[in-house]
């Protein structure tokens, strides 16, 4: 059984991002078609939730990814007798099951990744305490701008 790869997952994570990147530098330095600063502010408000979800889609390709590795800090957290290895297919159904992935944050993130992925296997250990801060001030934005609150 081939094991997944972390290589395409963040492939496609710095492809999204990249894009995007590019496309808000555009409308940044825009002065015809998207020349006002409220139209502009208001483009680069809606570009946060897409961030979010691109964020939100890498953890949980990573997740399932890791997992394909390695089952067994899964079983023990969870009491499930699992074989070692699983196909991709199965590790998405565990980690996704009938619903979504919602991290409220990055150190929840942290703390449930230590209890399901072996240490080789988890990259998010490697997460420093400045980027911890940063992704989870970027959510508080999103938060904000999805309820005003």
């Amino acid at each position: 059984m081939r094991k997944s790869t972390f290589e395409t997952t963040l492939t496609d994570f710095h492809l999204n991002m990249n894009y995007d990147i590019n496309l808000l530098v555009k409308i940044e330095t825009a002065k015809a078609i998207v020349k006002h600063k409220e139209d502009k502010r208001s483009i680069f408000e809606a570009f946060v939730f897409r961030i979010c979800a691109y964020w939100e889609v890498l953890v949980e390709d990573l997740l399932i990814d890791c997992l394909n590795h390695d089952t067994s800090r899964y079983s023990e957290f969870t009491g499930f007798k699992l074989p070692k290895n699983i196909s991709r297919e199965t590790c998405k159904a565990v980690i996704i099951g009938i619903g979504y992935t919602d991290f409220k944050s990055v150190g929840q993130l942290k703390k449930i990744s230590k209890q399901m992925l072996i240490p080789e296997w988890n990259p998010f250990t490697t997460i420093t305490t400045s980027s911890v801060r940063k992704i989870d001030e970027f959510f508080k934005l999103r938060n904000y701008l999805a309820h005003y609150s």
